[in-house]
């Protein structure tokens, strides 16, 4: 996952958003993934049998699932909003209660603790 990683420096690093930029960025990103995927479906057939094969993509998928729901529950734990709306699920996050703005980048989904007095 490195060129996702060289991905975001080139998206990071433009000083105007411009379609040759953002081109190559999307390229980058777009092999970085590519070749994730097709690497581990070649590593899955070589290691794996056709018996074995659906108890090990079901223990992935089962790991991965329990691995992202705990880092989104760890980073709203530790985002704490100070103002929050019930009707429409919209909280006001702010610079000093959010310690680093990454950390709502990071998770492919964020669960935010808020407490039940100031809605």
């Amino acid at each position: 996952m490195m060129l996702s990683g060289v991905s975001m420096i080139i998206r990071i690093s433009l000083k105007t958003l411009d379609l040759t930029g953002i081109g190559i960025a999307g390229m980058t990103l777009g092999l970085s993934f590519g070749l994730y995927w097709s690497n581990r479906g070649c590593l899955a057939l070589a290691i794996t049998n056709d018996k074995n094969r659906n108890y090990y993509y079901g223990l992935e998928t089962f790991i991965y699932t329990i691995i992202a729901i705990a880092i989104s529950a760890t980073i709203g734990w530790f985002i704490q909003s100070k103002i929050g709306d019930a009707e429409n699920s919209a909280l006001w996050v702010t610079d000093d209660i959010l310690r680093q703005r990454v950390s709502t980048f990071i998770p492919q989904y964020l669960a935010i603790i808020v407490n039940k007095k100031i809605l």
